[in-house]
């Protein structure tokens, strides 16, 4: 993989009438060229290349912005700060076509010979694509672009000297399906004493379903767990505006909207620096994608019928993004810092954050029409569990930031919770514990503006527990799900130059 993210932004401010204004326009660009190497497409045979150009996706964002601010004495212990504001933004998203060799179906097939291999698959005519990832084809080659015009509100000052309210509120409109949203906030703090505060707030919020939801496609070869099997399909993902989509009954996305309490208390004493804060965010039509529609226990030959009638044709299974349930996240944060100088050791700034929330599903779409009369689930058991399984409920990360002269290092531990992978029944689900992972990373500043490093992720080599469901390729041993990644530690020397 290559890519290349570039942004240039340009603006100008001043006073007018009272007003302090900022007018900026922002441009940026992130290009991610796709690439396998020491892979092969096994339908083409014994003459299949092993590096491959598998597509490019590029997302291009320009932003506008007007904003405008002042302080209004309204009697109150601190002046009333306005502001308001406009924006205008473009996005696009492109998902570009790589190489045929990288998504073909060659055609080839397996030679019946005296090899264990030849006895075992002779015959057989291997799935077209890339062993790896499948490159992008020219029909899941898409280009989006949409324009969002919004409009906001800021009001906040001090009632008293330890009061503080704000208030404010946004209005959106999309050109597209995301249409209009309104949202809302109210936040407050008080401080009981000098040193200690409590705050709080109440939100509305929404986030427009990206374009690359919008219109992503794909075609790979992919394994899912059926009970306590896991088996290899060709999955489409469809693109919802797309025939085959509409057909399965999916509908335009619609934005996600949330409403999100906070509360929470402060402490400062010195250099010591608490927080402890909790929370309640309800989410609903979060955007999720589907199960596999059309494995032999969901929907079988008729969604591959409904899939060839609209021109999928040499899958297995389809899967696409939909507006398909409510859900409500409780949790808390819990942070404390400290900071220690001493005469002949340096500075050392100690943290410990710790972080347990947990996902509960309110409710599941009904299936569309188009799939009522059919043994069809469109969210099931599975894809319920990765939602609120699939994530560890609990993490803590202990850093220590030290410093001493020209020489820092910064030292991390964090600890990640159990969490589970899941399958259409409970006798497939596996879990995963606990694991510790470290990172390190050791500096000097051989000037004011240039900076060595060497380092490691994952210092210790952690991998999940070999707990998986190892497919027939002896992958899966250690899941897919783990939240530090299934490749172990990585290590680094680094030249930093600031300008």
């Amino acid at each position: 993989m290559k890519e290349t993210d570039f942004q240039v932004t340009g603006g100008a401010k001043g006073d007018l009438a009272g007003w302090a204004w900022d007018l900026s326009s922002s441009f940026g660009r992130d290009r991610v060229w796709l690439g396998a190497e020491n892979t092969l497409n096994p339908s083409i045979g014994p003459t299949s290349p092993t590096s491959f150009y598998m597509g490019t996706q590029i997302q291009d964002l320009w932003v506008n912005n007007l904003d405008l601010s002042r302080d209004v004495e309204v009697g109150l212990a601190k002046p009333l700060s306005i502001s308001v504001g406009a924006e205008h933004r473009w996005e696009r998203f492109q998902s570009r076509a790589g190489e045929p060799d990288s998504y073909r179906n060659g055609g080839y097939q397996i030679p019946v010979d005296d090899t264990p291999f030849g006895q075992l698959y002779g015959g057989r005519y291997p799935s077209p694509g890339l062993v790896s990832f499948t490159g992008t084809s020219p029909a899941d080659a898409a280009s989006l672009s949409r324009n969002n015009l919004a409009g906001y509100v800021d009001l906040a000052t001090n009632v008293t000297d330890a009061w503080f309210i704000g208030v404010a509120g946004r209005f959106e409109h999309y050109d597209d399906s995301a249409g209009n949203t309104l949202s809302g906030k109210v936040s407050t703090r008080y401080e009981l004493a000098p040193d200690l505060a409590i705050r709080g707030g109440v939100n509305t919020g929404f986030r427009a379903p990206s374009l690359a939801q919008t219109g992503f496609s794909t075609t790979q070869n992919t394994t899912t767990v059926i009970g306590n099997t896991p088996v290899s399909t060709i999955a489409k993902f469809l693109p919802v505006n797309s025939a085959a989509a509409i057909a399965l009954g999916a509908q335009p996305l619609k934005p996600e909207k949330s409403l999100n309490y906070t509360a929470g208390i402060t402490y400062e004493a010195g250099a010591l620096h608490l927080t402890l804060d909790a929370y309640q965010i309800r989410v609903d039509d979060r955007i999720v994608k589907t199960e596999f529609l059309g494995t032999a226990s969901n929907g079988g030959t008729a969604i591959r019928d409904i899939l060839t009638a609209n021109g999928v044709t040499g899958v297995d299974s389809a899967q696409f993004f939909t507006n398909a349930i409510d859900t409500r996240t409780r949790g808390i944060d819990a942070v404390a810092e400290y900071t220690l100088r001493t005469s002949g050791l340096g500075a050392f700034r100690l943290s410990a954050a710790y972080s347990y929330n947990k996902t509960k599903i309110l409710s599941i779409a009904d299936n569309p029409a188009a799939l009522s009369s059919l043994n069809v689930v469109l969210f099931g058991r599975q894809a319920q569990r990765d939602l609120v399984a699939a994530l560890p409920r609990t993490k803590l990360v202990l850093t220590n930031d030290w410093s001493l002269g020209r020489v820092h290092a910064l030292a991390r531990a964090t600890r990640y919770g159990r969490y589970t992978e899941s399958s259409n029944v409970a006798s497939g689900d596996r879990t995963f514990g606990g694991k510790w992972v470290a990172d390190l990373d050791i500096g000097y500043d051989l000037t004011n503006r240039v900076t060595l490093a060497v380092g490691a992720n994952n210092l210790f080599d952690t991998y999940p527990d070999r707990n998986g469901l190892i497919a027939a390729d002896g992958s899966g041993a250690y899941g897919g799900f783990a939240p530090f990644g299934l490749s172990g530690g990585s290590y680094y020397a680094r030249v930093g130059v600031s300008l």
